[in-house]
C-alpha cells in the first residue's frame, strides 16, 4: 500500500531505519516526499525530539494504528500537518481514510470509506445498528482476496454474500465515517462476570490527559480474570501525571496501572503486548 501511495502520487520511496530518528527528520523535510506512513511509535519520537532545525514534515502524514490525543496534538503542533489515521485490512486491501482539510482533521477518526468499499457495522451485514453505535466492522470491497493459498490451489475467504467479517470493533458517525473502537478478540471475561474489549478500554485510557501510549493486558489475580494498563506519559515518566481512573467507566478501569519511559515494541514497531504483560507481573500486586 505505501509503494503504490507513493507511485500515485508521484514522489519517491524512502524506507527509515526504525531507531534513528536524526535521519527521519532530515529525509522527512526532503522536497522528494510527499507522503509518509508513521507508525504511533515514531510519530511520537518525532513529536518530542530537540529539534537543529526547523520542523518540516510532507503533506500527507499517516498512520494505520490509533495514537493518543497527546501525540496527534504535538505532532501538528509542531509541523502544522495532521496525523490522519487510514484502516485497511490483508483480505480487503485499503478501506478508509481521514481525507477532510488539514484543519477539520479528527484525532481518532479513520474517515470515509474509499470509493467502490463499503463499510456495514453490526452482528451481520444485513443487521446493522444505528448510526454511532458499535458492533464488528464488515468490508465489501471490489479489492477483496480471492482465498488464502497459492494459486490455483485456494481456500475460499469465509466471507458472507461478499461481505468480510474483520476482527474489529468500530462504529460509523452520522456522516458515514470510520471509528475504530478495539477488537473482537481481545476481550476478557473478568472475575466479576463482565465481558470487557481491552482494545475498548485502551481507546478510553488513550484519550486521558498526559497519556502518551498504553498498552492494556490481561492479568491473572487471586479472584480470577483482570486487566491492567501499562502507560507511558507525556513527562516521559519521569512524574507529574497521574491517571485520571475517575474519569473512566467503571467497566473501563484497570485493576493495575505500571508506569513506564516507553512501551516495549517489536521489531516491527508494534506494541510488544507479552513485554507488557511480563511488567504487569513483575510490578506485583497493587
Amino acid at each position: 500500500t505505501m509503494m503504490l501511495t507513493a507511485m500515485w502520487l508521484g514522489g519517491a520511496l524512502g524506507l527509515l531505519a526504525p531507531v534513528d530518528h536524526r535521519q527521519a527528520l532530515a529525509a522527512l523535510a526532503l522536497p522528494d516526499f510527499a507522503f509518509w506512513w508513521a507508525t504511533p511509535y515514531f510519530a511520537d519520537v518525532l513529536g518530542r525530539v530537540a529539534l537543529t532545525r526547523p520542523p518540516v514534515a510532507p503533506r500527507l502524514c499517516v498512520t494505520s494504528s490509533p495514537i493518543a490525543r497527546e501525540v496527534f496534538e504535538r505532532f501538528v503542533l509542531r509541523y502544522g500537518v495532521p496525523l490522519r489515521q487510514v484502516y485497511s485490512s490483508t483480505e480487503t486491501g485499503p478501506v478508509s481514510a481521514e481525507t477532510a482539510a488539514d484543519a477539520a482533521v479528527c484525532h481518532g477518526c479513520a474517515g470515509p470509506p474509499l470509493p467502490g468499499v463499503m463499510v456495514a457495522i453490526g452482528e451481520r451485514p444485513d443487521v446493522r445498528v444505528e448510526a454511532g453505535g458499535v458492533g464488528r466492522v464488515w468490508i465489501r470491497s471490489p479489492h477483496l482476496m480471492t482465498g488464502y493459498g497459492i494459486p490455483p490451489r485456494v481456500d475460499a475467504l469465509g466471507d458472507v454474500d461478499g461481505w468480510w467479517p474483520t476482527q474489529d470493533l468500530g462504529r460509523l458517525d452520522a456522516g458515514g465515517r470510520l471509528w475504530l473502537e478495539g477488537r473482537l478478540d481481545q476481550s476478557v471475561r473478568t472475575r466479576d462476570g463482565r465481558l470487557v474489549n481491552l482494545g475498548a478500554v485502551e481507546a478510553q485510557v488513550r484519550d486521558l490527559p498526559g497519556v502518551r501510549d498504553v498498552a492494556v493486558v490481561q492479568t491473572m489475580a487471586g479472584g480470577g480474570a483482570t486487566f491492567a494498563a501499562v502507560v507511558a506519559f507525556a513527562d516521559d515518566g519521569s512524574g507529574g501525571h497521574q491517571l485520571r481512573l475517575a474519569d473512566l467507566p467503571d467497566w473501563a478501569r484497570p485493576r493495575r496501572v505500571v508506569r513506564v519511559p516507553s512501551l516495549p515494541r517489536l521489531a516491527n514497531g508494534k506494541v510488544d503486548r507479552r513485554g507488557c504483560a511480563a511488567l504487569v507481573a513483575a510490578a506485583g500486586e497493587p
